[in-house]
């Protein structure tokens, strides 16, 4: 049995005009000020599995970077891995492919699917780092409206939410940033086997 974990922190909040969250959007419409209250998720919360989910299908996907980087140097196995395991993030491992691709003289086609594929990772990838690198937490909200609660994120000043406290998550948002990373991957596979393809159709023709 899990043990019950102990109330870290509370704070209060000023009403502020925001569209990031549904359920504190409703809460603000009726109250200026909730006192918002926070603890450790429990170790068996079904959050961490979440998680988990979401860095799972994001290293699937460099994965599959991985391998049209592998696929157009020419190098195989182990050989490869070394080059790739030295290139980090998905723009870093996009601008090799980037340009791998235009060494190769590759189509413009699959050239402005890769450019395209690099910008659509960066608005994929935010959700992800909130959700593996936020601290998850139970948050409680007491509002003059009633009490809320639910698992939410400590949002500490991070580059686009410029936020800072415990917050209640939108009950969507692992599916969600789940769906888009998946998109993604859907996308590079496609741009994958079209780089096979055209490296297949030079071989024949030698």
């Amino acid at each position: 049995m899990a043990k019950k974990s102990k109330e870290i922190g509370t704070h209060s909040k000023q009403a502020e005009k925001s569209g990031s969250l549904t359920l504190e959007d409703f809460i603000r419409a009726f109250s200026n000020v909730a006192v918002i209250t926070y603890k450790q998720l429990p170790d068996d919360s079904p959050v961490y599995a979440s998680i988990g989910r979401v860095a799972a299908e994001w290293s699937r996907l460099e994965h599959h970077l991985d391998q049209g980087i592998w696929r157009l140097s020419g190098l195989q196995g182990e050989v490869a891995a070394c080059l790739t395991a030295q290139i980090s993030g998905h723009n870093n491992k996009c601008a090799t492919l980037i340009g791998l691709a235009q060494s190769q003289k590759m189509s413009e086609t699959i050239i402005k699917k890769i450019k395209k594929l690099q910008d659509s990772l960066f608005r994929a990838s935010d959700p992800r780092n909130r959700a593996v690198h936020d601290y998850w937490v139970s948050t409680r909200i007491n509002s003059t409206k009633g009490v809320f609660e639910g698992a939410g994120r400590f949002k500490s000043m991070s580059r686009k939410e410029m936020k800072y406290g415990a917050e209640i998550e939108d009950p969507n948002f692992f599916k969600s940033t789940i769906d888009r990373i998946q998109r993604r991957r859907n996308e590079l596979l496609e741009i994958n086997a079209e780089i096979s393809k055209e490296l297949a159709a030079r071989e024949k023709r030698r």
